[in-house]
């Protein structure tokens, strides 16, 4: 499923390295995130959003 966290995060100015580490993700993983070429599962979506202050539904809709 298609996410739009590469929008809002840029929107928010915060960088990728910056939002992996307060979500506790490697940069890495988080470009695949952001690319769809990994799944996200709504723990992972929920950490997320809690650190671009965002619902899961902006994440994926």
């Amino acid at each position: 499923m298609k996410n739009n966290i590469l929008s809002i995060r840029e929107s928010k100015g915060i960088s990728q390295v910056e939002l992996g580490e307060q979500a506790n993700i490697s940069r890495w993983y988080m470009n695949k995130i952001e690319n769809n070429k990994v799944h996200l599962g709504l723990v992972l979506a929920s950490r997320i959003a809690y650190v671009l202050e965002c619902s899961v539904q902006e994440i994926f809709f």
